[in-house]
Protein backbone atom coordinates (compact mmCIF):
# COMPACT_ATOMS: atom_id res chain seq x y z
CA UNK A 1 0.00 0.00 0.00
CA UNK A 2 1.60 3.50 -0.76
CA UNK A 3 1.67 6.59 1.39
CA UNK A 4 -0.93 8.34 -1.01
CA UNK A 5 -3.49 5.66 -0.73
CA UNK A 6 -2.81 5.84 3.19
CA UNK A 7 -3.25 9.80 3.31
CA UNK A 8 -7.18 9.31 1.56
CA UNK A 9 -7.76 6.51 3.94
CA UNK A 10 -6.97 9.12 6.62
CA UNK A 11 -8.92 11.72 5.25
CA UNK A 12 -12.11 9.41 4.24
CA UNK A 13 -12.43 8.74 8.29
CA UNK A 14 -11.37 11.44 9.10
CA UNK A 15 -14.15 13.44 7.91
CA UNK A 16 -16.47 10.34 8.63
CA UNK A 17 -15.55 10.96 12.16
CA UNK A 18 -16.05 14.36 11.44
CA UNK A 19 -19.62 13.30 10.45
CA UNK A 20 -20.74 11.11 13.57
CA UNK A 21 -20.15 13.35 16.28
CA UNK A 22 -21.95 15.86 14.12
CA UNK A 23 -20.32 19.23 15.45
CA UNK A 24 -18.30 17.80 18.30
CA UNK A 25 -15.43 19.90 16.40
CA UNK A 26 -12.74 19.92 19.85
CA UNK A 27 -11.74 16.26 18.75
CA UNK A 28 -11.82 16.98 15.08
CA UNK A 29 -8.54 18.57 14.32
CA UNK A 30 -6.10 16.99 17.06
CA UNK A 31 -7.58 13.95 16.16
CA UNK A 32 -7.21 14.35 12.21
CA UNK A 33 -3.67 14.61 12.87
CA UNK A 34 -3.19 11.75 14.96
CA UNK A 35 -5.06 9.59 12.64
CA UNK A 36 -3.23 10.63 9.32
CA UNK A 37 0.02 9.78 11.63
CA UNK A 38 -1.62 6.35 12.42
CA UNK A 39 -2.30 5.97 8.14
CA UNK A 40 1.28 7.14 7.23
CA UNK A 41 2.88 4.93 9.46
CA UNK A 42 1.15 1.90 8.86
CA UNK A 43 1.61 2.48 4.93
CA UNK A 44 5.52 2.73 5.21
CA UNK A 45 5.04 -0.66 7.67
CA UNK A 46 3.12 -2.60 4.88
CA UNK A 47 0.03 -2.73 6.62
CA UNK A 48 -3.03 -3.90 5.01
CA UNK A 49 -6.09 -1.14 4.45
CA UNK A 50 -8.58 -3.02 6.53
CA UNK A 51 -5.66 -2.82 9.44
CA UNK A 52 -4.84 0.48 8.94
CA UNK A 53 -8.86 1.50 8.99
CA UNK A 54 -9.09 -0.78 12.14
CA UNK A 55 -6.28 1.08 13.31
CA UNK A 56 -7.58 4.47 13.05
CA UNK A 57 -11.41 3.65 14.14
CA UNK A 58 -10.13 2.43 17.59
CA UNK A 59 -7.66 5.78 17.67
CA UNK A 60 -10.79 7.77 16.38
CA UNK A 61 -13.45 6.58 18.83
CA UNK A 62 -10.73 6.39 22.12
CA UNK A 63 -10.24 10.34 21.14
CA UNK A 64 -14.30 10.68 21.50
CA UNK A 65 -14.57 8.97 24.67
CA UNK A 66 -11.84 11.24 26.48
CA UNK A 67 -13.47 14.23 25.31
CA UNK A 68 -16.98 12.91 26.49
CA UNK A 69 -15.03 11.72 29.87
CA UNK A 70 -16.57 8.36 29.30
CA UNK A 71 -13.12 6.49 30.07
CA UNK A 72 -13.24 8.26 33.40
CA UNK A 73 -16.84 7.30 34.31
CA UNK A 74 -16.08 3.82 33.29
CA UNK A 75 -12.89 3.70 35.37
CA UNK A 76 -15.50 5.33 38.52
CA UNK A 77 -18.10 2.08 37.79
CA UNK A 78 -15.61 -0.11 38.32
CA UNK A 79 -13.96 1.73 41.22
CA UNK A 80 -17.50 1.12 43.10
CA UNK A 81 -17.86 -2.35 42.14
CA UNK A 82 -20.57 -4.66 40.68
CA UNK A 83 -23.74 -3.52 41.66
CA UNK A 84 -25.01 -6.46 42.49
CA UNK A 85 -22.60 -6.38 45.41
CA UNK A 86 -23.21 -2.68 46.24
CA UNK A 87 -27.41 -3.60 46.37
CA UNK A 88 -26.70 -6.94 48.40
CA UNK A 89 -23.30 -7.06 50.14
CA UNK A 90 -21.88 -9.13 52.14
CA UNK A 91 -23.67 -10.18 55.42
CA UNK A 92 -26.75 -9.06 54.29
CA UNK A 93 -30.25 -11.26 53.24
CA UNK A 94 -30.09 -12.05 49.98
CA UNK A 95 -32.77 -13.95 49.47
CA UNK A 96 -36.92 -14.36 50.44
CA UNK A 97 -36.62 -16.69 52.49
CA UNK A 98 -33.30 -15.05 54.29
CA UNK A 99 -35.13 -12.14 54.81
CA UNK A 100 -38.44 -14.21 55.90
CA UNK A 101 -35.97 -15.31 58.56
CA UNK A 102 -35.19 -11.69 59.62
CA UNK A 103 -38.19 -10.80 59.58
CA UNK A 104 -38.87 -13.65 62.42
CA UNK A 105 -36.06 -12.88 64.67
CA UNK A 106 -37.06 -8.90 64.30
CA UNK A 107 -40.60 -10.37 65.95
CA UNK A 108 -38.55 -11.52 68.59
CA UNK A 109 -37.77 -7.86 69.79
CA UNK A 110 -40.55 -7.20 72.60
CA UNK A 111 -39.26 -3.51 72.76
CA UNK A 112 -40.18 -2.78 69.49
CA UNK A 113 -42.48 0.04 68.65
CA UNK A 114 -42.48 0.33 64.87
CA UNK A 115 -45.55 1.01 62.18
CA UNK A 116 -46.54 -1.56 59.59
CA UNK A 117 -43.79 -1.04 56.65
CA UNK A 118 -47.18 -0.22 54.25
CA UNK A 119 -48.74 2.96 55.99
CA UNK A 120 -46.03 5.02 54.89
CA UNK A 121 -46.15 3.99 51.04
CA UNK A 122 -50.41 3.79 51.95
CA UNK A 123 -50.33 7.38 53.00
CA UNK A 124 -48.75 8.59 49.45
CA UNK A 125 -51.36 6.82 47.64
CA UNK A 126 -54.43 8.10 49.54
CA UNK A 127 -56.37 11.51 48.54
CA UNK A 128 -57.69 14.08 51.44
CA UNK A 129 -61.18 12.70 51.16
CA UNK A 130 -60.51 9.46 51.57
CA UNK A 131 -58.93 10.62 55.07
CA UNK A 132 -61.89 12.25 55.74
CA UNK A 133 -63.83 9.03 54.87
CA UNK A 134 -61.50 6.81 57.13
CA UNK A 135 -62.16 9.01 59.87
CA UNK A 136 -65.51 8.91 59.94
CA UNK A 137 -65.75 5.07 59.88
CA UNK A 138 -63.60 5.46 62.51
CA UNK A 139 -65.67 7.78 65.20
CA UNK A 140 -68.88 7.12 63.53
CA UNK A 141 -68.93 3.34 62.85
CA UNK A 142 -70.19 1.40 59.78
CA UNK A 143 -72.18 3.69 56.98
CA UNK A 144 -74.60 2.36 54.98
CA UNK A 145 -74.36 2.01 51.54
CA UNK A 146 -76.39 0.70 48.45
CA UNK A 147 -75.73 -1.19 44.99
CA UNK A 148 -78.42 -0.43 42.15
CA UNK A 149 -79.40 -2.90 40.14
CA UNK A 150 -81.53 -2.22 36.67
CA UNK A 151 -83.58 -5.31 35.39
CA UNK A 152 -84.67 -5.79 31.71
CA UNK A 153 -88.55 -7.16 31.97
CA UNK A 154 -88.53 -8.65 29.09
CA UNK A 155 -84.57 -10.55 28.93
CA UNK A 156 -84.16 -10.73 32.25
CA UNK A 157 -81.20 -9.49 31.98
CA UNK A 158 -79.89 -7.66 35.10
CA UNK A 159 -76.88 -4.55 35.15
CA UNK A 160 -75.54 -2.59 37.74
CA UNK A 161 -75.62 1.09 37.72
CA UNK A 162 -74.74 2.52 41.06
CA UNK A 163 -72.25 0.83 43.03
CA UNK A 164 -71.51 2.20 46.23
CA UNK A 165 -73.54 4.63 46.49
CA UNK A 166 -73.95 6.39 50.14
CA UNK A 167 -73.69 9.29 51.85
CA UNK A 168 -70.20 9.06 53.10
CA UNK A 169 -68.52 11.74 51.33
CA UNK A 170 -71.11 14.43 52.46
CA UNK A 171 -70.98 13.01 56.13
CA UNK A 172 -67.16 13.26 56.36
CA UNK A 173 -67.19 16.61 54.67
CA UNK A 174 -65.46 15.40 51.21
CA UNK A 175 -64.39 18.45 48.92
CA UNK A 176 -65.28 16.10 46.35
CA UNK A 177 -68.57 13.82 47.25
CA UNK A 178 -69.42 12.60 43.96
CA UNK A 179 -65.83 10.82 44.18
CA UNK A 180 -67.15 8.72 46.92
CA UNK A 181 -67.67 5.58 44.97
CA UNK A 182 -63.61 6.05 43.19
CA UNK A 183 -62.65 6.80 47.02
CA UNK A 184 -64.24 3.57 48.17
CA UNK A 185 -62.67 1.40 45.93
CA UNK A 186 -59.42 2.46 46.78
CA UNK A 187 -59.89 1.84 50.15
CA UNK A 188 -60.86 -1.55 49.49
CA UNK A 189 -57.74 -1.95 47.22
CA UNK A 190 -55.59 -1.10 49.98
CA UNK A 191 -57.22 -3.21 52.64
CA UNK A 192 -58.53 -0.22 55.14
CA UNK A 193 -61.97 -0.70 54.22
CA UNK A 194 -64.41 -3.95 53.81
CA UNK A 195 -67.99 -4.35 52.64
CA UNK A 196 -70.58 -6.44 54.06
CA UNK A 197 -73.75 -7.87 52.66
CA UNK A 198 -76.00 -6.64 55.66
CA UNK A 199 -77.42 -3.36 56.72
CA UNK A 200 -76.23 -1.59 59.26
CA UNK A 201 -78.51 1.67 61.47
CA UNK A 202 -81.72 1.26 61.01
CA UNK A 203 -84.07 1.04 57.62
CA UNK A 204 -84.46 5.44 57.76
CA UNK A 205 -80.64 5.71 56.84
CA UNK A 206 -81.52 3.27 53.54
CA UNK A 207 -84.66 5.00 52.70
CA UNK A 208 -82.87 8.21 52.54
CA UNK A 209 -80.45 7.25 49.98
CA UNK A 210 -82.90 5.02 47.86
CA UNK A 211 -84.93 9.11 48.04
CA UNK A 212 -82.08 10.88 46.61
CA UNK A 213 -82.31 11.96 42.79
CA UNK A 214 -79.20 9.10 41.73
CA UNK A 215 -81.77 6.51 42.71
CA UNK A 216 -84.99 7.79 42.40
CA UNK A 217 -84.80 9.16 38.88
CA UNK A 218 -83.41 5.57 37.68
CA UNK A 219 -86.95 3.70 36.02
CA UNK A 220 -87.69 7.13 34.49
CA UNK A 221 -84.49 7.50 32.59
CA UNK A 222 -83.76 3.66 31.64
CA UNK A 223 -87.49 2.80 30.22
CA UNK A 224 -88.83 -0.29 30.82
CA UNK A 225 -86.45 -1.67 33.19
CA UNK A 226 -87.07 -2.75 37.08
CA UNK A 227 -84.72 -1.41 39.99
CA UNK A 228 -83.15 -4.37 42.24
CA UNK A 229 -81.07 -2.61 45.45
CA UNK A 230 -78.85 -4.19 47.39
CA UNK A 231 -78.47 -3.09 50.89
CA UNK A 232 -74.96 -3.23 52.22
CA UNK A 233 -72.54 -1.34 55.07
CA UNK A 234 -68.90 0.21 55.04
CA UNK A 235 -66.59 -1.05 57.49
CA UNK A 236 -63.07 -0.28 58.92
CA UNK A 237 -61.07 -3.46 58.91
CA UNK A 238 -58.36 -4.79 61.37
CA UNK A 239 -55.55 -3.13 59.80
CA UNK A 240 -57.59 0.13 59.00
CA UNK A 241 -58.24 0.47 62.46
CA UNK A 242 -54.77 0.68 62.90
CA UNK A 243 -53.84 2.47 60.59
CA UNK A 244 -56.48 4.87 61.58
CA UNK A 245 -54.76 5.02 64.75
CA UNK A 246 -51.03 4.82 64.08
CA UNK A 247 -51.69 7.79 60.62
CA UNK A 248 -54.68 9.64 61.31
CA UNK A 249 -56.02 9.53 64.91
Amino acid sequence: MNVGAGVQIARAVAETGARAVSGVVTVGIDQTVTVSKEVLDGARSGQSADQIANTVVQGWVGGVQRMLGIAEIERQINRLGDPARIAHPPGAATTLHERGEALLTRSTEVTSTEEHPAFAHILTELAPDEARIIRLVANEGPRPLIDVYLTNTFSRKTRQVLGHFSLVGEEAGALHPEMTPVYIDNLLRHGICRIANYRVGNFEEYGLLEAQPAVRELPGRMGRERVKIKKRSLHLTGFGEAFYETCLK
